[in-house]
C-alpha cells in the first residue's frame, strides 16, 4: 500500500460528513455483535457470511457510489482503484472478520484443552478402576 496514498486520503477526506459516522458505527456495530454473539457458532456464521458478501462486493458498491455519490456524500471520494472503499468499508470488514476468526481459533484451542482433561480423567478412572478389581 503507498503511504502517500494513505496520507492523502486521511487528510482529504471530509470525516464529518454523516454517512462515514453511519458507516463507522456499523463497522462498530458489527464488532459489537461479533463480541456478544461469541458462544453462538451459528450466529457468527451467518455475521462472517454476510460480512464475506459485503466485502465481495465492494467493487460494485464502488461503482454504484461512484455514480451516486451527490445522493450521498458531499464529494466524489470512489475513484476507479477502489482505494477508498477499501479503506472505509472493506479492511474494518476484513478486521472484524479475523476478530471472529481469532475468537474461533481461542475457542477451538480451549476446546482442544477440555478435550485432553477428559481424557486424562478418563484414564485415572480406568486405571483406579482397574487397580481396585486387581487387589480383591
Amino acid at each position: 500500500m503507498d503511504l502517500e496514498l494513505f496520507k492523502e486520503l486521511i487528510f482529504n477526506v471530509d470525516w464529518n460528513e454523516r454517512w462515514l459516522w453511519g458507516l463507522g458505527g456499523f463497522h462498530a456495530t458489527t464488532l459489537t455483535a461479533i463480541l456478544i454473539t461469541r458462544g453462538r457458532p451459528y450466529v457468527q456464521a451467518v455475521i462472517f457470511c454476510l460480512l464475506a458478501i459485503l466485502c465481495f462486493s465492494s467493487e460494485y458498491i464502488n461503482e454504484w457510489a461512484a455514480n451516486n455519490y451527490h445522493l450521498f456524500a458531499g464529494e466524489q471520494y470512489f475513484d476507479s482503484s477502489g482505494f477508498f472503499i477499501f479503506a472505509v468499508f472493506a479492511a474494518p470488514i476484513i478486521i472484524n472478520c479475523l476478530v471472529m476468526v481469532f475468537l474461533w481459533m481461542c475457542e477451538a484451542w480451549r476446546a482442544m484443552g477440555d478435550l485432553g482433561q477428559a481424557r486424562v480423567r478418563h484414564q485415572l478412572r480406568k486405571n483406579k478402576d482397574s487397580s481396585g478389581k486387581k487387589h480383591k
